[in-house]
């Protein structure tokens, strides 16, 4: 596998709304999580022959099989590290009346950065 993908940089973005202290709404949830899962269990050779059916046989639908992998293994990875969060810092910058998003800023990015940096250098 090739260390220089663009697909990395895109599973921060879907991880705060797969884990359950950052997420707005708690009841698809398990629907993401499932989507992942699948996205993960079908082997990347598989998917791509099923993508080379749509956009045809070439390197393209080699790259998009490998980065529709890519993307649910680091959305996973991120929002499990999201789900490990301490719920206290959360529940002091809530308590100060601050938004969803703030709260997000504020205390789950700084607990989460160093992780999420290092998983998308690794992979």
């Amino acid at each position: 596998m090739a260390p220089n993908r663009p697909n990395g940089p895109l599973g921060p973005p879907f991880s705060p709304f797969l884990s359950k202290p950052t997420s707005l709404e708690k009841k698809p949830i398990r629907l993401r999580y499932t989507v992942l899962n699948v996205l993960l269990a079908v082997e990347p050779v598989i998917m791509d022959l099923v993508i080379a059916v749509w956009v045809g046989i070439g390197p393209f639908a080699r790259v998009l099989g490998l980065s529709l992998h890519m993307i649910a293994a680091l959305g996973k990875l991120f929002s499990e590290d999201v789900e490990t969060i301490s719920a206290g810092p959360m529940e002091a910058v809530t308590a100060t009346r601050a938004t969803r998003l703030q709260m997000i800023i504020d205390a789950a990015v700084p607990r989460i950065i160093s992780t999420y940096v290092s998983l998308t250098m690794y992979r």
